[in-house]
């Protein structure tokens, strides 16, 4: 599940054309710690979940939903 929720942020930070250091900025993580979480090496507390939700201007529960293809 890590897994899927780190290429979903990655897929929509992506999108909206944003660098991992500008995420990094504004969540307050390191962007060695972002680039994990996109990686599925760690999970994520509530709190940095909600605030990278914020950063990329998206529904907390756009990131928490995916599809079942992402969990393959």
């Amino acid at each position: 599940m890590q897994a899927a929720w780190g290429t979903r942020i990655r897929r929509l930070r992506q999108r909206r054309e944003l660098t991992v250091t500008l995420v990094a900025g504004q969540v307050g993580i390191t962007r060695r710690y972002l680039y994990a979480l996109e990686r599925g090496q760690y999970a994520p507390s509530v709190s940095v979940q909600m605030r990278i939700a914020d950063a990329l201007g998206v529904d907390p529960g756009e990131i928490f939903s995916y599809d079942l293809k992402d969990a393959s």
